[in-house]
């Protein structure tokens, strides 16, 4: 099962500590509480998080928003892990508000889903593991208060319809950061 090797700062966490809890509930305590303990301190902070959900084992948590009637066996399971990743960064986003002027939150996934798992990729084409678009194409956004005047608090979401690799990620937080580079 997911979790039963969970360490903290190169130590092993008891297993009363976390057993019966999905990671996704795990990962996003220890982030609060990270947030919580740097971001008043006014130093620049680097945060990544990296849920195993939505990946197999497939575990839904039965405490996640309600599915729909119609979701049944692994689908129901995926809504749930999806529900469980959703509401985890909403607890996130909530945390960060006392600093959102000065935060970039990035969300993506890394692909598509494994349909034998219960997932659905809509109309695409393919799944994990493949070069077709279910394999690859993915949802994610970008958010936060620093990011410019123009971009925040519209009604209309800003999209970008051409193509957008994961590393391109790199070059956009560390302008951000107003990190550049010589040629």
């Amino acid at each position: 099962m997911t979790g039963y090797n969970l360490w903290h700062n190169d130590v092993p966490v008891p297993l009363e500590e976390h057993q019966g809890v999905h990671t996704t509930t795990l990962y996003t305590r220890k982030t609060v509480e990270y947030i919580n303990q740097m971001f008043p301190s006014g130093l620049p902070v680097f945060l990544v998080l990296a849920y195993q959900a939505i990946h197999a084992p497939i575990q839904g948590s039965p405490k996640a928003r309600q599915c729909p009637t119609a979701a049944t066996g692994k689908r129901r399971a995926m809504c749930q892990m999806i529900a469980s990743v959703d509401e985890s960064v909403e607890t996130i986003e909530n945390a960060l508000q006392p600093f959102w002027n000065n935060t970039v939150l990035f969300f993506l996934s890394d692909n598509g889903g494994i349909l034998r798992h219960g997932s659905s990729n809509g109309v695409l084409r393919g799944e994990k593991g493949s070069y077709y678009e279910g394999g690859i194409r993915v949802p994610a956004f970008i958010s936060g208060g620093f990011l410019l005047p123009q971009s925040r608090n519209t009604k209309k979401l800003a999209s970008y319809p051409g193509l957008i690799h994961i590393t391109d990620l790199h070059t956009t937080a560390l302008a951000l950061a107003d990190c550049y580079f010589p040629k």
